[in-house]
């Protein structure tokens, strides 16, 4: 099957992925941001899950639509200081997984 954020490219091996995660630093609407632990390159990062069924609601969250909205925070970061810096994105079964720069409270 083809998946809306492959672009058309077949799957040929799979990579488990296994974040560590620290304590929260936000929720909204959509998911909650953790902490992410154990940067081997230093960096400050946070992930945001956003779960693709809420179970409160029973409703399914559209991907197509959220894969859209990761495109245009990749591409939007990439050239404004302004907006925290998206790093990478992750789907799973269950959820999408949005790795950012962390970036300090005002």
């Amino acid at each position: 099957p083809t998946c809306p954020w492959a672009d058309g490219q077949k799957e040929e091996s799979r990579l488990a992925l296994h974040l560590s995660i620290g304590s929260l630093v936000g929720e909204g609407t959509s998911g909650k941001v953790s902490q992410l632990l154990g940067a081997i390159d230093g960096g400050r990062y946070v992930v945001k899950q956003v779960p693709l069924k809420r179970a409160e609601a029973g409703e399914c969250m559209v991907l197509a639509d959220l894969v859209h909205e990761v495109r245009l925070h990749r591409l939007c970061s990439a050239g404004c200081s302004s907006i925290v810096r998206y790093i990478f994105a992750h789907a799973s079964e269950d959820s999408l997984v949005v790795t950012m720069e962390a970036c300090d409270l005002v």
